[in-house]
């Protein structure tokens, strides 16, 4: 009797008695637990939710559209994570603002270092990207006057798995700034 420990291998082999006496012991057999015990869903968590910011309108789409998830988070209790997606593909979430302003952002990955990349671009120009794993990041921006889109991407090359293979955003803020127009006298 007991309890079963989560992402925890058991291994177990059987002997049957009688009255003739006792068998050989049986192959060992083997199974392992679920690396954490299920919970109940939870509501979903839209995308302007999960990056704390409903003021901006979201779009996903690639080979797996991101979504809102409270498991990993940096802020809320909530962020947006990357799709599933396989070797050779990629999963992206955008949003569109109008500049000038300042943007800010949190964000981190768990992924094969130096070939699985979380990017960031403004305007299809890449400004930054991360792989590997690591905790939350803050990234900041001076975004210049007129509409700008912004895109963070996931992307896998074409081999091997590691971490979670994801990529999370949260936090995202954008404080526009207000242009001064000139005095004339």
């Amino acid at each position: 009797s007991g309890v079963l420990e989560p992402g925890k291998q058991y291994r177990w082999n059987m002997q049957a008695y009688n009255s003739a006496g006792w068998s050989e012991l049986s192959s060992i057999l083997y199974f392992q637990t679920a690396p954490t015990p299920l919970q109940k869903p939870s509501a979903p968590v839209s995308l302007g939710e999960a990056v704390d910011n409903t003021a901006l309108s979201w779009t996903t789409g690639g080979n797996a559209e991101w979504f809102g998830q409270n498991s990993i988070y940096y802020h809320g209790g909530d962020a947006t994570q990357s799709g599933a997606i396989s070797h050779n593909q990629e999963t992206w979430i955008q949003t569109t603002i109008s500049g000038p302003g300042n943007l800010s952002f949190y964000w981190k990955v768990s992924s094969e270092a130096g070939y699985d990349y979380l990017e960031f671009y403004i305007d299809g120009v890449r400004e930054d990207r991360i792989s590997g794993n690591g905790d939350w990041h803050q990234k900041s921006y001076s975004v210049t006057s007129g509409s700008h889109t912004l895109r963070w991407r996931y992307t896998k090359d074409g081999s091997v798995d590691r971490g979670s293979d994801s990529g999370w955003v949260d936090k995202v803020e954008f404080a526009k700034e207000e242009v001064k127009q000139p005095v004339t006298p």
